[in-house]
């Protein structure tokens, strides 16, 4: 028996006394191996249950992962879809208000507004499936706490601790970046129909209230948004979130000279020359990290001239970007073997699995890959997303 528990490591989720009795549960990432005469599993042996469910909890993670990815990415394409025939759909809408009294063009403009609502909520369900309460680390820990606490007591010694940063938050970040896009295409489109002279005072007006209120809120979580993603090194979302507060903090003066709320002149320069040295900030990260986020400097310079007065609206989500994205989530849901960034984003190595030549982090721009089966300095083997379960 002591042989058996040897050969699997018992001692890594386990803590064992002397006489080779277990004590205390401890986590790991290993892969499950198998019986070393017969290479069967030793799924029914109650001794080795732990280990069998650390592998199959790392699995689940795995799965999670790659789920959330393609996910991810279908969401994109949707956005996509509804931003290329947004100009198509307003000038429907401005077709049907044609002659209609308020009440029937308000009517008119709420059925327009679902579309870009129920965009935005697939991305806010999307948002909340993949925080960290979600993710099956997190629920494990909770039904064993729970379990313990139905008890009447934990035993002496019992926790289920495990790594905090096995807890993926990268698709947290994502996710609520592209609710900001989402809010941009939509606010924006907003505020072209309230300037068209087609329109009715009264939906003019109603739409400006709607974009008052939404802008503002805007602003706040994408300014929290920047701070999330630099503490994370996120750099490809701190981006991202540096250019919608942008956006939105011009919107938000746009509609305050058009409501005629008084503003300041003094303010106003300072709230535009933050935004400028804030884009600044994401020409350094660009030019530091050309490789990862060369194709985000389009985007940055439209919001720039926003800024500077030069332009309002320009499509947010180009083609180059789409294929990123598909790349990324069929990169998941392959085979290889997945290793972590210095940082700590998660990313795959195909065909042998192996690392044979080096690249740059899709997420921070820190050096991943290797050369000759040698992974680069910093970079370590995901384990808990391995599935080399020896069956």
């Amino acid at each position: 028996m002591s042989s058996l528990d040897g050969f699997l490591e018992l001692e890594k989720h386990y803590q064992m006394d002397q006489e080779g009795g277990k004590r205390r549960i401890l986590m790991s990432g290993e892969a499950l191996k198998g019986c070393p005469d017969c290479r069967r599993p030793f799924r029914d042996i109650d001794r080795y249950n732990r280990v069998f469910k650390s592998v199959l909890l790392d699995e689940l993670t795995r799965r999670f992962v790659a789920r959330s990815a393609s996910e991810y990415a279908g969401l994109m394409e949707k956005l996509e879809e509804f931003e290329s025939g947004i100009e198509r759909g307003r000038d429907g809408l401005l077709e049907q208000f044609s002659g209609e009294k308020p009440d029937q063009a308000r009517v008119l403009l709420n059925d327009y507004k679902k579309k870009g609502r129920h965009i935005q909520r697939l991305i806010r369900d999307f948002n909340t499936s993949v925080l960290e309460t979600e993710q099956p680390l997190t629920k494990v820990n909770d039904l064993y706490n729970a379990a313990l606490a139905k008890r009447g007591s934990a035993e002496e010694g019992q926790s289920f601790d495990f790594d905090k940063a096995r807890i993926q938050t990268g698709l947290t970040y994502r996710g609520k970046c592209l609710d900001a896009k989402a809010k941009w295409v939509i606010l924006s489109d907003w505020q072209i129909i309230s300037t068209l002279n087609s329109v009715p005072l009264s939906i003019k007006r109603s739409l400006r209230d709607s974009i008052d209120t939404e802008v503002k809120k805007a602003i706040k979580d994408t300014s929290s948004l920047r701070e999330q993603c630099q503490e994370a090194h996120l750099h490809h979302q701190e981006v991202e979130a540096r250019v919608y507060h942008a956006h939105f903090s011009v919107l938000s003066m746009l509609i305050d000279k058009v409501r005629e709320v008084r503003t300041d002149a003094t303010v106003e320069a300072a709230v535009k020359k933050k935004e400028l040295n804030s884009l600044n900030e994401c020409d350094k990260l660009c030019k530091e990290y050309p490789g990862t986020l060369g194709r985000l400097q389009n985007i940055v310079e439209v919001a720039r001239r926003a800024v500077n007065g030069q332009v309002f609206y320009s499509k947010v989500t180009s083609e180059e970007e789409m294929m990123v994205i598909r790349a990324m989530a069929e990169e998941f849901l392959g085979s290889g073997h997945w290793y972590y960034c210095v940082n700590g984003h998660p990313f795959t190595v195909g065909d042998c699995g192996m690392p044979m030549q080096l690249a740059r982090c899709p997420e921070c721009g820190q050096q991943i890959g290797g050369q000759d089966h040698i992974a680069a300095e910093g970079v370590r083997l995901a384990s808990e997303f391995e599935t080399r379960n020896n069956n």
